[in-house]
């Protein structure tokens, strides 16, 4: 092919083509950098909102935290408030029963004056578990049948470590007056 364009045309023809050629290559690189600006755009969106479905299942969950705790508070109340209850149910005492075995265990030659009744903290011991006391006040004609009276108080399922307070005699009625005391127990294990 034979060129018959002026030197000059063909000089300004090549710079033409260059110029095109840088012009595409510009073109094609400001293509490609908006495209990688709008991936990066599109990321950062994309990152945004899974930043906030996080932040907003994290809020969920701290507000499940706390509302666990409180669930938890509330079960520790409860299970307080049935050990209160459970602790009522075991240390009860039936005084019906306590007083049918007290009268049937006094002997005839005993006087009961005063009796004072007084639950206390239950305390286990090795036979039974304690739920009360029993401050006794009598006359009797005898130290034998205060003696009596005593074992026979402990021989009861109901009763235990009885002992004497006091005794005193009285000569113009010749009786001895005395105080004793016994403990209620739940369970005890006959000897």
């Amino acid at each position: 092919m034979i060129n018959l364009l002026h030197h000059h045309l063909k000089v300004e023809r090549q710079n033409n083509r260059k110029f095109s050629e840088l012009l595409f290559f510009f073109f094609i690189i400001l293509l490609f950098s908006l495209t990688i600006y709008g991936a990066l755009i599109v990321f950062e969106v994309y990152k945004k909102q899974d930043n906030d479905r996080l932040d907003k299942a994290i809020l969920e969950v701290e507000a499940d935290i706390v509302k666990h705790k409180e669930l938890e508070k509330d079960i520790s109340y409860i299970n307080q408030q049935l050990n209160l209850i459970d602790s009522v149910i075991v240390t009860r005492q039936q005084w019906s029963k306590v007083i049918i075995e007290f009268a049937s265990r006094t002997p005839k030659s005993i006087k009961v004056e005063a009796l004072n009744f007084s639950a206390v903290g239950s305390a286990q011991t090795t036979e039974a578990l304690t739920v009360g006391e029993v401050t006794i006040s009598g006359i009797a004609r005898t130290l034998d049948d205060i003696e009596i009276f005593r074992k026979s108080l402990d021989a009861s399922d109901v009763f235990d470590n009885s002992a004497f307070q006091s005794a005193s005699f009285k000569p113009e009625e010749s009786t001895f007056s005395f105080k004793m005391t016994t403990e209620i127990i739940e369970g005890k294990v006959k000897k």
